[in-house]
């Protein structure tokens, strides 16, 4: 299990409540996460606190022994690899699967939704959006010149498209 950052609405579903409390939702599976990452959510502050649910999840992970840490770009397994893309947090990582003739890239909330493609709409929500200015230039263009296949978090409408620059040469999705 891959998980792009601790935040509740992208981690949240790694648990499961049991009679016992909380448990691995797959037990026999291993999820990677930043160490960065996990550090971060474990030592959170007054901005950030409520984002992350350490009893609920982080420590049923750890106490089961099925969490591998990284730390940075990383290799999971042939065709699959995580990217440091930070931004939405300091270590938020995306996910690229290639398969025959495709590159996948699951964004995380670096690009929640199609509509904050462009590089300069941040959210409030994003901690570093200096950060997530650049490395969202950054994959944006990488995407459009590779040929990429994005996959959006949260797009209700498009959960995954190419990106194709426009008439006026900025980057837009295109559904596929």
């Amino acid at each position: 299990v891959i998980v792009t950052h601790l935040h509740q609405d992208h981690a949240g579903g790694c648990t499961v409540l049991t009679a016992q409390g909380y448990k691995p939702a797959f037990p026999n599976a291993t999820y990677y996460f930043q160490k960065g990452e996990w550090d971060a959510a474990r030592h959170a502050d007054a901005q950030t606190v409520n984002g992350y649910r350490v009893e609920e999840v982080m420590k049923p992970l750890a106490e089961n022994g099925v969490v591998k840490f990284l730390d940075g770009d990383s290799d999971i397994c042939e065709g699959v690899q995580v990217r440091l893309t930070p931004g939405h947090t300091q270590f938020h990582q995306s996910v690229l699967i290639r398969a025959e003739e495709n590159t996948y890239c699951y964004v995380g909330d670096l690009i929640p939704t199609t509509h904050h493609l462009k590089p300069i709409y941040t959210m409030a929500y994003d901690l570093y959006p200096r950060e997530t200015f650049i490395n969202k230039q950054h994959l944006v263009e990488q995407a459009s010149k590779e040929n990429w296949i994005l996959i959006w978090s949260h797009d209700l409408e498009i959960p995954w498209s190419k990106i194709v620059p426009n008439e006026q040469g900025e980057y837009v999705a295109e559904p596929i």
